[in-house]
């Protein structure tokens, strides 16, 4: 049994598109075509249920799918808004100083002086970095480029804590 806790999102469906029950989806992969290497992958409806996409084109900044099974726009209207997951344990393994976004979620983040920062509450990534969206003391959302040595002095998995330079 896949328990809702040991997936990932790694996709939204947004939209249909068409008639025959394609769909527009934005990837969160790195690099974003990379979703259509990923197998298997999972939407949660009342259940959880595997799927298989197939890449049929780019329209605007949306992959344009097909999923297996659905093959008109009243199937394909069910699922959207949904989220794409895949199985933690079907991600590669990554270097000591590579993380995934998921991993660095929730984290608390203190300056290199030691003193409370905040939590990181999302990340994006801006075309030619990740970005850390920070929520401080004050629930005011801080902005901290994720380049280390230049932003990003450390990065404690086992304590939960990122060390940011003090800015």
């Amino acid at each position: 049994m896949i328990l809702k806790t040991n997936l990932i999102k790694i996709a939204k469906i947004k939209n249909t598109f068409g008639v025959n029950g394609k769909v527009k989806i934005i990837s969160f992969t790195h690099p974003q075509k990379n979703i259509f290497n990923i197998n298997p992958l999972y939407i949660i409806n009342d259940t959880i249920k595997k799927i298989e996409i197939k890449y049929e084109g780019i329209y605007r900044n949306f992959f344009i799918t097909s999923i297996k099974n659905i093959n008109n726009i009243n199937y394909a209207e069910k699922i959207i808004k949904q989220y794409i997951y895949i199985k933690k344990e079907s991600l590669p393994k990554l270097n000591n100083e590579e993380f995934y976004w998921f991993q660095l979620l929730g984290m608390n983040v203190i300056k290199e002086d030691n003193e409370y920062y905040g939590k990181i509450e999302d990340i994006f990534f801006n075309g030619v970095y990740d970005v850390l969206i920070i929520k401080n003391n004050y629930n005011i959302k801080e902005l901290v480029p994720c380049i280390y040595e230049k932003y990003i002095k450390n990065i404690n998995m086992e304590n939960n804590i990122i060390t940011i330079k003090n800015i």
